[in-house]
């Protein structure tokens, strides 16, 4: 055939081409700005399930909220059909209106998760099959899982907030001195 050790060919080009009579499943979600999908929060918690099913593909999302808030967003690659395992490298990015703030790619996982304070506003975020140290962008593709929440937190008025330590025969003593408007009823450390 025309391919042999020395060629490259696109596997999925092969398989969806007319001849064979496959083709990709329809892009579920628009990756424009312009025709974006929105999502709007219910009992502070949205979900959504998408489909990386191109190299090029990306999926982008539109979320606003009305007052600053906690906002926590994992993207999870999932499974077909209960069959264990994913090809999918999830890049996870996150717009105030149009402008990118970050991208959230944890080179040691396949998921993405922010977890952050955002002011009110319309965001957006985006995900993208990326490739790592195993796969190019080329093999990053399949099934995800969107679970995002919004929390509402209250701000402790701090005035002073000071941590010093010292070692005394090999334990570490701490001492804290926290000048506020409230009464401290928990420190974790």
């Amino acid at each position: 055939g025309p391919y042999g050790c020395t060629n490259l060919q696109s596997d999925l080009a092969v398989i969806t081409s007319t001849k064979n009579g496959i083709i990709y499943k329809n892009d579920d979600f628009n990756e424009s700005f312009t025709h974006v999908t929105a999502k709007n929060f219910t009992n502070g918690k949205f979900e959504i399930e998408g489909m990386i099913s191109t190299s090029d593909e990306k999926d982008l999302f539109k979320f606003t909220i009305n007052n600053q808030r906690r906002v926590k967003i994992s993207a999870v690659p999932t499974n077909v059909a209960g069959i264990s395992g994913t090809n999918l490298d999830i890049a996870l990015e996150l717009y105030n209106n149009k402008t990118k703030i970050n991208t959230y790619n944890p080179a040691a996982t396949l998921s993405a998760s922010i977890d952050t304070i955002l002011s009110a506003g319309t965001y957006h975020i985006l995900i993208d099959g990326v490739g790592n140290g195993f796969t190019t962008e080329y093999g990053s593709l399949g099934p995800y899982l969107i679970a995002a929440e919004e929390i509402d937190f209250t701000i402790l008025p701090l005035r002073k907030l000071q941590l010093s330590g010292s070692i005394q025969q090999d334990m570490h003593k701490l001492n804290w001195t926290i000048d506020a408007d409230e009464t401290i009823s928990q420190l974790l450390v």
